[in-house]
Formats: structure tokens, C-alpha cells, sequence
């Protein structure tokens, strides 16, 4: 377990795994596919996290942030759903809920 918990290539006594952790940590190279692999978990734990919140009354968290940044910035709910990413085909319906 000491092994695992190295994040010095040459702390660890195992040449072979030693070698794979400097590539990924020290090689250009893999620390670009490291960057790409943590982005692609990163954006899966996102859409996971918006899917799950949408099941769970996101839908009222939405239209509470639309009517806080209409008060509070003075912007129209347009605007407000435009600066919150809210998709254009699904505009009309939180509008009518305001």
C-alpha cells in the first residue's frame, strides 16, 4: 500500500510501476492524456450531477435563480435563462412557469 500512496516515481521501489507513474506525472506526453482523461471525468460527473438535479426539483431551483437574478441584477428572464444556459428549446416552458 506504501506504493500506491506515491506520487514520486522514484520513492517507489517496483521499476516497472515507478516507470508508468514518472510517464504519466513527468512526460509531456502523459500528462496531456492525464489533463484528458480527468476532463472527460470531470464532464461525466457533470452531466451526472445536472441529470440527477434535474430529477430532483431543478426545475425550482432554476426558476428561483431566474427570479433572483431578474431582481437583483434587473435583467429580463430572457436574459436570465440565456446567462444560465438554459437550452432555447426549453426557454418557452420555464417562461411560462414565471
Amino acid at each position: 500500500m506504501y506504493t500506491f500512496c506515491q506520487s514520486d516515481p522514484n520513492a517507489i521501489d517496483n521499476k516497472m510501476l515507478a516507470d508508468r507513474v514518472r510517464y504519466w506525472k513527468e512526460s509531456p506526453e502523459g500528462v496531456h492524456k492525464m489533463c484528458e482523461i480527468l476532463e472527460e471525468m470531470r464532464n461525466e460527473a457533470m452531466r451526472q450531477g445536472m441529470e440527477k438535479g434535474m430529477e430532483k426539483g431543478a426545475e425550482q431551483n432554476l426558476l428561483d435563480n431566474v427570479r433572483s437574478l431578474m431582481e437583483s441584477v434587473g435583467w429580463t428572464a430572457q436574459q436570465a435563462l440565456d446567462k444560465l444556459k438554459v437550452p432555447e428549446s426549453d426557454q418557452a416552458k420555464y417562461l411560462a412557469m414565471l
